[in-house]
């Protein structure tokens, strides 16, 4: 899986080297959270945390495929996590993860042109993610979980994203990019908090403001 993310960002740097592609940069703010799946005998539930605010930043490109299709590929530096507040029966009775990705969004878009030069585009598209540091904190102590074992460095999501760029290259844009991997490894162990956890997955929304350079 490491050669294959390797690999990936090689590729997406030849093309950008290569290829006449617009390129950009763009920063912004993420609302992220985590779903955890528990399994208690033959019973299934599943339950979010409370939102983690967080960032992200990075390089943007676009690559024309057809006159109103673009493969928008991104490289950015991404925040994730989540907060958990816990009644009074359990110990700790809150804990917080905060966990940072390199990822690679690629994007098929849809971009339509209206008055002068402005367009709206809107797409979807897979990705990849490798967690480069992350730490949970219970009642104060900390601990880093990618290192101990307890979550996988590598996630997989869908990324969904709209947005608005003006004539002069300033775009503004949402996404939403929820999780389809298990991150949780053979090492994840909360007990008694997340006692049966089965499944552990990301999920981000982000507004951002960027700009490309080749227009």
């Amino acid at each position: 899986m490491k050669k294959t993310f390797t690999l990936l960002t090689l590729m997406a740097m030849v093309t950008v080297a290569h290829a006449q592609l617009r390129i950009g940069a763009k920063f912004g703010l993420t609302v992220a959270n985590q779903q955890v799946t528990l399994q208690d005998g033959n019973s299934t539930e599943k339950d979010f945390g409370g939102s983690h605010p967080t960032f992200h930043f990075g390089v943007v490109t676009e690559l024309p495929l057809a006159k109103k299709l673009w493969l928008r590929p991104e490289l950015l530096f991404s925040g994730k996590g989540s907060r958990w507040r816990l009644d009074n029966t359990y110990s700790p009775s809150y804990m917080e993860f905060q966990a940072f990705y390199i990822e690679i969004p690629v994007n098929l878009v849809y971009r339509h042109t209206y008055g002068k030069g402005d367009h709206v585009f809107i797409g979807a598209g897979p990705s990849l993610a490798y967690g480069v540091a992350g730490e949970d904190q219970r009642d104060g102590i900390h601990s880093d979980f990618f290192h101990e074992g307890r979550w996988r460095n590598f996630d997989l999501g869908l990324n969904m994203l709209a947005g608005v760029e003006l004539r002069s290259g300033i775009f503004f844009s949402v996404n939403f990019t929820p999780g389809l991997f298990n991150i949780a490894d053979k090492g994840f162990n909360y007990q008694p908090v997340f006692d049966g956890a089965t499944k552990w997955r990301n999920s981000a929304a982000g507004v951002s403001v960027g700009y490309m350079f080749k227009r």
